[in-house]
């Protein structure tokens, strides 16, 4: 759970720092990034894309669970941790459909067109990670109370 909401933020953030540098190539607007940055980002999305698209499912089975056996009989922990992996779900797919993103034209040169919206949602998933870490602490918690 905070790999997948780690792995969200870092996405975000490499997509913002690319979105603040100059476009110099047209038509290839990722390849303004420095080579170790876009290696590595096209290594971790042809490798963890996939899995990342589809971990949300098995997080909601398995938070589910694990809430409904750490705190039995109380539904607000399974609501909670339910309404934390649709956030969530809702974040990946803007992320992965790119609303917002400001995609330079093809041909275009110029000064960085900067993706705010990239950084929102790094700071969604950072927000989203600590939130899905408190519902499971605080389900744990509320037993003894």
């Amino acid at each position: 759970m905070a790999g997948y909401a780690l792995l969200g933020a870092i996405g975000c953030a490499c997509l913002f720092y690319v979105s603040t540098l100059p476009v110099t190539i047209p038509d290839d607007w990722p390849a303004q990034a420095p080579a170790w940055l876009l290696a590595v980002g096209t290594g971790t999305a042809l490798v963890l894309g996939l899995p990342w698209f589809f971990l949300p499912i098995a997080l909601l089975v398995v938070g589910v669970r694990h809430v409904r056996q750490a705190a039995p009989g109380r539904w607000q922990w399974p609501v909670l941790w339910s309404w934390a992996v649709a956030a969530a779900i809702g974040l990946e797919a803007l992320a992965i459909m790119r609303i917002g993103y400001h995609i330079p034209s093809p041909g275009y040169l110029g000064p960085g067109i900067v993706s705010w919206v990239s950084l929102v949602e790094s700071i969604g998933f950072m927000t989203l990670g600590a939130a899905m870490i408190a519902v499971l602490t605080r389900a744990e918690r509320s037993v003894g109370h």
